[in-house]
């Protein structure tokens, strides 16, 4: 079995003005690849996954690990980039048994309100129907598009995280 993996973490505040760029997120540790599945750069959900994986003998395809701390919103150029990695990364990965994606829930660019909406649109649309597609997110997510999708989701009685299968 062979899952594809990312993570793409951050909290953006529409009110600061100051946007978010792709040097942000590379100063907290940009990574591509399987580079991203190496401990020293896995925290939370993911590292979560990443141990499961190990021991359940689940083949794990990394595309992207970006994030940083609460910020404006992504830069519109750098959120293209991003967008454009990450589905060149997955499109390199398939073919695959399901896709995990840890999110933030609250990723807004200057010319995407919705920017994890979009990119879970995007992955829909490459992986089709029949594959899985599980996120998690923080509980204070702001997801709209989801839920126009009805999307199932259930929390953990262990975090602030919530898992949704798209």
């Amino acid at each position: 079995m062979k899952v594809a993996v990312a993570r793409i973490y951050h909290e953006s505040n529409t009110f600061n003005p100051v946007p978010t760029t792709l040097d942000t997120l590379k100063a907290f540790g940009y990574r591509e690849g399987d580079a991203m599945l190496d401990a020293s750069f896995v925290s939370s959900e993911l590292a979560g996954a990443v141990e499961a994986a190990g021991k359940h003998g689940i083949e794990l395809a990394g595309l992207i690990k970006a994030g940083g701390w609460a910020g404006g919103k992504l830069a519109a150029d750098d959120f293209d980039y991003l967008r454009s990695r990450f589905l060149a990364r997955c499109r390199e990965s398939l073919p695959v048994d399901g896709v995990y994606l840890a999110l933030h829930g609250a990723l807004v660019s200057e010319a995407e309100d919705d920017a994890e909406g979009n990119i879970l649109e995007a992955v829909r649309e490459l992986i089709g129907e029949k594959i899985p597609l599980v996120v998690t997110c923080d509980m204070h997510a702001r997801t709209p598009s989801w839920s126009d999708s009805a999307v199932p989701a259930t929390s953990l009685h262990t975090s602030e995280t919530l898992v949704a299968i798209v």
